[in-house]
Protein backbone atom coordinates (compact mmCIF):
# COMPACT_ATOMS: atom_id res chain seq x y z
CA UNK A 1 0.00 0.00 0.00
CA UNK A 2 1.26 3.66 -0.84
CA UNK A 3 0.40 4.86 2.88
CA UNK A 4 2.53 1.47 3.88
CA UNK A 5 5.39 2.67 1.96
CA UNK A 6 5.30 6.43 3.04
CA UNK A 7 4.81 5.20 6.60
CA UNK A 8 8.07 3.12 6.24
CA UNK A 9 10.09 6.02 4.56
CA UNK A 10 9.21 8.46 7.23
CA UNK A 11 10.42 6.07 9.86
CA UNK A 12 13.79 5.46 7.45
CA UNK A 13 14.42 8.95 7.42
CA UNK A 14 13.94 9.57 11.52
CA UNK A 15 17.09 6.72 12.20
CA UNK A 16 19.18 8.58 9.81
CA UNK A 17 21.68 10.75 10.87
CA UNK A 18 22.02 14.83 10.47
CA UNK A 19 24.03 14.47 7.64
CA UNK A 20 22.45 11.76 5.83
CA UNK A 21 18.91 13.62 6.29
CA UNK A 22 20.83 16.83 4.38
CA UNK A 23 21.82 14.65 1.95
CA UNK A 24 18.77 12.65 1.13
CA UNK A 25 16.80 16.01 1.27
CA UNK A 26 18.97 17.76 -0.69
CA UNK A 27 18.69 14.60 -3.53
CA UNK A 28 15.26 14.82 -3.86
CA UNK A 29 14.77 18.64 -3.29
CA UNK A 30 17.80 20.38 -4.55
CA UNK A 31 15.61 21.32 -8.01
CA UNK A 32 13.17 22.87 -6.20
CA UNK A 33 15.51 24.99 -3.65
CA UNK A 34 17.83 26.05 -6.52
CA UNK A 35 14.13 27.72 -8.36
CA UNK A 36 13.01 29.12 -5.15
CA UNK A 37 16.69 30.74 -4.88
CA UNK A 38 16.52 31.68 -8.57
CA UNK A 39 13.07 33.37 -8.06
CA UNK A 40 14.42 35.02 -4.85
CA UNK A 41 17.12 36.75 -6.24
CA UNK A 42 15.21 37.91 -9.45
CA UNK A 43 12.68 39.51 -7.25
CA UNK A 44 15.36 41.19 -5.40
CA UNK A 45 16.84 42.29 -8.25
CA UNK A 46 13.36 43.34 -9.55
CA UNK A 47 12.82 45.56 -6.29
CA UNK A 48 16.46 46.93 -6.99
CA UNK A 49 16.02 47.94 -10.25
CA UNK A 50 12.57 49.70 -9.63
CA UNK A 51 13.80 51.09 -6.52
CA UNK A 52 16.86 52.76 -8.14
CA UNK A 53 14.78 53.62 -11.52
CA UNK A 54 11.84 55.79 -8.80
CA UNK A 55 15.19 58.07 -8.59
CA UNK A 56 15.83 59.74 -11.65
CA UNK A 57 18.78 61.57 -11.75
CA UNK A 58 18.48 65.30 -12.39
CA UNK A 59 21.57 65.45 -14.62
CA UNK A 60 23.62 62.90 -15.29
CA UNK A 61 27.14 63.72 -17.05
CA UNK A 62 30.03 61.69 -18.71
CA UNK A 63 33.58 62.48 -18.33
CA UNK A 64 35.29 60.52 -19.89
CA UNK A 65 39.03 60.39 -19.17
CA UNK A 66 39.71 62.83 -16.68
CA UNK A 67 42.07 62.85 -14.34
CA UNK A 68 40.86 59.64 -11.62
CA UNK A 69 42.94 61.30 -8.73
CA UNK A 70 40.24 64.73 -9.29
CA UNK A 71 36.44 62.23 -7.92
CA UNK A 72 36.33 64.13 -5.01
CA UNK A 73 36.79 67.41 -6.53
CA UNK A 74 33.80 66.39 -9.67
CA UNK A 75 31.51 65.24 -6.92
CA UNK A 76 31.76 68.36 -5.31
CA UNK A 77 31.09 70.16 -8.86
CA UNK A 78 28.18 68.22 -8.62
CA UNK A 79 27.24 69.15 -5.52
CA UNK A 80 27.69 72.87 -5.89
CA UNK A 81 25.06 72.57 -9.34
CA UNK A 82 23.06 71.21 -7.20
CA UNK A 83 23.22 73.34 -4.47
CA UNK A 84 22.55 76.14 -6.93
CA UNK A 85 20.21 75.07 -8.27
CA UNK A 86 17.83 73.87 -5.01
CA UNK A 87 17.39 70.22 -6.54
CA UNK A 88 17.00 67.52 -3.69
CA UNK A 89 19.10 65.18 -4.43
CA UNK A 90 17.84 62.66 -1.71
CA UNK A 91 15.04 62.34 -4.68
CA UNK A 92 16.40 63.45 -7.90
CA UNK A 93 20.43 63.10 -7.81
CA UNK A 94 23.07 64.89 -9.83
CA UNK A 95 25.86 62.27 -10.96
CA UNK A 96 28.62 62.13 -12.49
CA UNK A 97 30.81 59.12 -14.10
CA UNK A 98 34.54 59.57 -13.65
CA UNK A 99 35.42 56.18 -14.56
CA UNK A 100 35.02 55.89 -18.32
CA UNK A 101 39.26 55.81 -19.32
CA UNK A 102 38.96 55.01 -22.88
CA UNK A 103 42.22 55.48 -24.74
CA UNK A 104 42.37 56.56 -28.53
CA UNK A 105 43.39 52.29 -29.75
CA UNK A 106 40.70 51.02 -27.24
CA UNK A 107 41.92 47.47 -27.43
CA UNK A 108 42.50 46.34 -23.96
CA UNK A 109 39.08 44.17 -22.54
CA UNK A 110 38.98 47.06 -19.67
CA UNK A 111 39.04 50.36 -22.62
CA UNK A 112 36.63 47.92 -24.73
CA UNK A 113 34.29 47.57 -22.35
CA UNK A 114 34.32 51.20 -20.75
CA UNK A 115 33.74 52.07 -24.81
CA UNK A 116 30.70 49.59 -24.63
CA UNK A 117 28.80 51.19 -21.61
CA UNK A 118 29.33 54.18 -22.84
CA UNK A 119 27.77 53.36 -26.09
CA UNK A 120 24.55 52.10 -24.38
CA UNK A 121 24.52 55.15 -22.21
CA UNK A 122 24.56 57.95 -24.82
CA UNK A 123 21.80 55.31 -26.89
CA UNK A 124 19.79 54.85 -24.05
CA UNK A 125 19.62 58.49 -23.72
CA UNK A 126 20.85 58.77 -20.21
CA UNK A 127 23.89 60.94 -20.49
CA UNK A 128 22.83 64.45 -20.25
CA UNK A 129 26.59 66.04 -20.68
CA UNK A 130 29.02 64.44 -22.47
CA UNK A 131 33.16 65.57 -21.87
CA UNK A 132 36.07 64.16 -23.27
CA UNK A 133 38.80 63.57 -25.71
CA UNK A 134 38.53 64.68 -29.37
CA UNK A 135 38.61 61.04 -30.15
CA UNK A 136 35.31 60.33 -28.16
CA UNK A 137 33.45 63.22 -29.70
CA UNK A 138 34.63 62.38 -33.32
CA UNK A 139 32.72 58.51 -32.13
CA UNK A 140 29.51 59.76 -31.13
CA UNK A 141 29.66 62.44 -33.65
CA UNK A 142 29.84 59.82 -36.33
CA UNK A 143 26.78 58.12 -35.71
CA UNK A 144 24.64 61.26 -35.60
CA UNK A 145 24.36 61.08 -31.59
CA UNK A 146 25.81 64.68 -31.05
CA UNK A 147 23.42 67.99 -31.23
CA UNK A 148 24.66 70.93 -33.17
CA UNK A 149 25.36 72.97 -30.48
CA UNK A 150 24.12 75.83 -32.90
CA UNK A 151 20.88 75.01 -33.00
CA UNK A 152 20.51 74.07 -29.25
CA UNK A 153 21.86 76.60 -27.16
CA UNK A 154 20.58 79.65 -26.30
CA UNK A 155 21.74 82.84 -28.20
CA UNK A 156 23.51 84.13 -24.92
CA UNK A 157 25.29 81.17 -24.18
CA UNK A 158 26.19 80.06 -27.84
CA UNK A 159 28.23 83.81 -27.63
CA UNK A 160 30.43 82.59 -24.99
CA UNK A 161 31.46 79.33 -26.70
CA UNK A 162 31.15 80.50 -30.20
CA UNK A 163 35.20 81.17 -30.37
CA UNK A 164 35.62 77.89 -29.11
CA UNK A 165 33.95 75.72 -31.15
CA UNK A 166 34.35 72.13 -32.30
CA UNK A 167 33.24 71.30 -35.53
CA UNK A 168 32.88 67.87 -37.14
CA UNK A 169 32.12 67.12 -41.25
CA UNK A 170 30.01 64.30 -41.94
CA UNK A 171 29.93 62.35 -45.20
CA UNK A 172 27.57 64.53 -46.55
CA UNK A 173 30.16 67.84 -46.72
CA UNK A 174 27.89 69.20 -44.27
CA UNK A 175 29.63 70.38 -40.50
CA UNK A 176 28.29 71.09 -37.87
CA UNK A 177 29.35 72.29 -34.26
CA UNK A 178 28.91 69.76 -32.09
CA UNK A 179 31.16 70.69 -28.76
CA UNK A 180 33.31 73.39 -27.66
CA UNK A 181 36.70 73.17 -25.87
CA UNK A 182 36.68 73.87 -22.18
CA UNK A 183 39.67 75.82 -22.24
CA UNK A 184 38.11 79.06 -20.63
CA UNK A 185 36.23 76.71 -17.99
CA UNK A 186 38.78 76.30 -14.75
CA UNK A 187 35.84 73.36 -13.41
CA UNK A 188 36.47 71.21 -16.13
CA UNK A 189 39.95 71.97 -17.17
CA UNK A 190 41.21 71.33 -13.31
CA UNK A 191 39.83 67.68 -13.58
CA UNK A 192 41.86 66.94 -16.50
CA UNK A 193 45.58 66.39 -16.74
CA UNK A 194 47.28 69.66 -18.68
CA UNK A 195 48.27 67.49 -21.57
CA UNK A 196 44.22 67.78 -22.09
CA UNK A 197 42.21 69.74 -23.68
CA UNK A 198 38.42 68.25 -23.37
CA UNK A 199 35.42 68.95 -25.12
CA UNK A 200 32.54 69.67 -24.34
CA UNK A 201 28.92 67.90 -26.00
CA UNK A 202 25.85 66.91 -25.69
CA UNK A 203 24.03 63.95 -26.60
CA UNK A 204 20.66 64.31 -29.00
CA UNK A 205 19.20 61.41 -26.85
CA UNK A 206 19.15 63.00 -23.66
CA UNK A 207 15.69 62.66 -21.66
CA UNK A 208 16.87 66.26 -19.90
CA UNK A 209 18.50 68.03 -22.63
CA UNK A 210 17.56 71.77 -21.37
CA UNK A 211 19.48 70.67 -17.91
CA UNK A 212 22.55 69.62 -20.11
CA UNK A 213 21.92 73.17 -21.21
CA UNK A 214 21.64 74.43 -18.09
CA UNK A 215 24.90 72.40 -16.65
CA UNK A 216 26.95 74.29 -18.97
CA UNK A 217 25.54 77.86 -18.06
CA UNK A 218 26.38 77.02 -14.58
CA UNK A 219 29.90 75.97 -15.38
CA UNK A 220 30.02 79.47 -16.81
CA UNK A 221 28.59 81.26 -13.21
CA UNK A 222 31.57 79.44 -12.10
CA UNK A 223 34.01 80.98 -14.53
CA UNK A 224 32.20 84.39 -13.94
CA UNK A 225 32.39 84.37 -10.64
CA UNK A 226 36.19 83.41 -10.26
CA UNK A 227 36.99 85.86 -12.66
CA UNK A 228 35.21 88.93 -10.61
CA UNK A 229 37.15 87.63 -7.28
Amino acid sequence: MMKDEIRAQKERVKQMSRWERFKYFWYYQWKWVALAVAVIAFLCYLGFTIYKNSFEEYVYVALVNCDITKSQQSQELMEGYAASRNVDTSQTPVSINTKLSIPEEATGALSVANSQTLQAYIETGDYDVLIGNTWIIDGFASQGYLCDLKAQLPADLYEKVKDRLYEFTYDNGETYAIGFYADDLPAITSLYTEDSRPIIALPASSKSLDVGIDFIRYLYELADNKTES
